[in-house]
Parts: structure tokens; sequence; C-alpha cells
């Protein structure tokens, strides 16, 4: 931003503020788990992603020209991105017995979790997947996060909520990322 001499009074960087966020809905949070047989350290949470956000769908606004290439782009890659998160499904239930959590990030993916990753399952494997099927608030997430083993993301954030309650977390990124998520690199966790 300097070398594009943006004129700003502060400019220099500043990690993502989920990073700091201490707000935490563990009464909310640890009764759907309860609710919903995940015990603690039991259990990833799995969150989708397609390669492009349909914020048109989400803000409810008409479509523009690039949303027609954006959207073909997400019909060829949403398969095959999704297909390799069900693999790591399938292993991750296969040689723990645990469970997993298909949950999301954005309001879109409540029902696309379903779609592209409980669905396809084999039954065998689909009998210890919960899927998240109400939106939440980053409060409860938290709370949630905090108590899985794991947090496999295709969404930024979702992971560094995860980190700042301590649980490991692997973020997956995405080729049409945006510089979001290079912040990863920024504060020292790329590898």
């Amino acid at each position: 931003m300097k070398a594009q001499r943006v004129k700003t009074p502060i400019l220099d960087f500043g990690p993502d503020a989920q990073l700091g966020m201490p707000l935490r809905d563990d009464a909310k949070g640890f009764v759907w788990l309860r609710d919903n047989g995940l015990e603690a350290g039991k259990f990833i949470c799995v969150i989708p992603r397609l390669r492009y956000t349909p914020y048109y769908r989400i803000r409810n606004t008409p479509r523009v020209a690039d949303d027609d290439v954006k959207d073909a782009i997400n019909n060829r890659t949403t398969e095959r991105d999704h297909g390799k998160l069900r693999d790591m499904i399938v292993a991750y239930v296969k040689g723990t017995g645990n469970k997993v959590m298909a949950c999301a990030e954005m309001t879109y993916q409540v029902e696309m979790a379903k779609e592209v990753l409980v669905d396809p399952l084999p039954a065998d494997i689909k009998k210890n997947v919960v899927w998240r099927n109400t939106y939440w608030l980053p409060d409860e997430a938290a709370s949630i996060y905090s108590q899985a083993q794991a947090v496999v993301s295709v969404e930024c954030h979702s992971p560094l909520i995860a980190l700042r309650n301590g649980t490991p977390t692997f973020y997956v990124r995405q080729p049409t990322d945006t510089c979001k998520g290079q912040m990863y690199r920024d504060f020292g966790s790329d590898n």
C-alpha cells in the first residue's frame, strides 16, 4: 500500500482481528456439542468454501457479468476441491473412529457443507459425521473449536479462531485466494 502511495495517518502491519478475539459462548457451544454427540477432543471440524464467494446470493443483489465467470469456475472446481476433503474425512473416521463436524464460516456454506461434504460420503462414514444445519456467530464457533481435536478449513478465519483457542488447525488455501491467505506467512505460521 505504501508503494501505491496510499495516504492515511496510520499504515502498518496488523494481524487479523480474529487472532485476538477473546469472545466465547461456552454455554451455547457446549450444549450444542452435547446435544449432537460430540465429545471434547474426539472430533474435527471441516469447513468448505467455493473458489469464489457468491456475494450476489448472500446479499440478494442482481448478478453482474463477472458472476457468470466466477460461477463457472466454482462449478468446475467444487467437486474436485471437496472430494479431497471427503477423502480426508473418510481417512480420519476410519483411522480414529471419531466424529467429524461439517460446518460453515459464511451463511452460504451451511447447505454447501451438507451437499459437498456430507451427502456424498459412504453410509458407514456418514454415521460419524454431524452436519451443523444452522449458522452460528464467531463466539459459539470459538467455543466449539476449542473442544475440537483440529479444525480443517478452506476459509481463512476459522483456523484463526481455532489457533486463538489453542486448537490445531489446517488452512487449505485455494489458488484463487486473495492476499488474505498470505496472513499465515505474515505472522510466522506458514509451515
